[in-house]
């Protein structure tokens, strides 16, 4: 079982989009461990600071084959997929396939500063 990391605690990496305005806003991602799906899929559930618009939690998933190795934080962007997480998941569980939604499509980067510099938001919506 994955602990829960301390709020000073440092990211493992950091949650945006390019193409998704309510995700655009850079988040930092703590790696809570793994779960599997019913058909046997590996993801990772992670904690997004702020809160992502799906919630607290989160499932990610490499969009693409051969993305798989995400922590430590990658050195390039990564395209992920990001699922709502079921309420009261916990690595090392198992979720059914079917249950997955999608509620997202973002990249991970490695600082919050490459992630910034690719937000797609309005400068007024940023607070530039």
């Amino acid at each position: 079982m994955g602990s829960i990391p301390s709020p000073e605690e440092k990211p493992a990496f950091w949650l945006s989009s390019q193409e998704l305005t309510a995700w655009a806003r850079p988040r930092a991602a703590h790696l809570l461990g793994q779960v599997t799906t019913t058909g046997g899929e590996s993801l990772s559930l992670a904690r997004t600071e702020p809160p992502s618009p799906s919630g607290e939690h989160v499932l990610i998933r490499p969009r693409y084959e051969g993305d798989e190795d995400m922590s430590p934080a990658p050195q390039r962007p990564i395209i992920v997929n990001v699922y709502s997480a079921p309420g009261g998941l916990r690595p090392g569980e198992s979720v059914p396939s079917w249950s997955l939604t999608l509620v997202g499509v973002g990249e991970i980067y490695h600082s919050e500063a490459e992630a910034a510099a690719d937000d797609i938001r309005p400068a007024a919506a940023r607070g530039a």
